[in-house]
């Protein structure tokens, strides 16, 4: 079936329309979410923190010390007086949260452990994947634009790999596997803008 010049280019005001609305989103949504991202993920110690351990939501791990020294001379940054957290009977076991994606563990000078994470959030993260619905197979390229823990919102542009090589626009759901291997893969249902639902699996860059 031949497209008209006219529905050509209303797709294509779509598709721009589309792109202009997840910019302008960004700037402003992202924006009230820089705060919170740059106290976990700082490389500085706070006022009552000793020791802080940042991990970021790629796995990066960054360790920030007060170092210090006892009577004896020997530098001991994660607590006073010479004595291994081991031998402390009064340290704080904290478990993280499944699915934060940003963790600052901070200790103070007593050995104290506090946990700072982000578990929701505005965020710009580019991947890449198949999805097929009732008529088509697209590839296609999206950003994920906010999360809690592991469920995600992405805006995506795809292209249909069979028939005519159609662009739509759509918006997907989705859910980052909790598997050791599979770390960075999602499974995504969303629609077009076609109005046809769509199922897939992403994977981000």
């Amino acid at each position: 079936m031949m497209i008209s010049p006219y529905e050509r280019t209303k797709r294509w005001i779509k598709i721009i329309l589309s792109a202009i609305l997840v910019i302008i989103g960004l700037v402003i949504f992202k924006s009230c979410d820089k705060k919170k991202i740059k106290d976990i993920t700082k490389e500085t110690l706070n006022d009552k923190e000793q020791t802080a351990v940042v991990i970021s939501p790629e796995g990066k791990i960054t360790t920030i010390t007060r170092k210090t020294r006892n009577r004896n001379g020997v530098r001991t940054p994660l607590l006073p007086g010479g004595l291994t957290q081991s031998e402390r009977n009064d340290v704080s076991v904290v478990k993280g949260t499944d699915g934060a994606r940003g963790t600052r563990v901070s200790i103070d000078k007593d050995g104290n452990v506090k946990l700072t994470e982000r578990t929701y959030g505005f965020l710009n993260e580019f991947g890449t994947g198949i999805y097929a619905t009732t008529r088509y197979t697209r590839f296609f390229i999206d950003d994920q634009v906010f999360f809690y823990r592991r469920h995600g919102v992405s805006i995506n542009v795809g292209v249909t790999l069979n028939g005519s090589k159609e662009v739509r626009p759509g918006i997907a759901y989705s859910y980052l596997l909790p598997f050791k291997y599979l770390s960075n893969s999602s499974v995504i249902i969303g629609i077009d803008s076609d109005k046809d639902i769509f199922v897939g699996h992403r994977v981000k860059f």
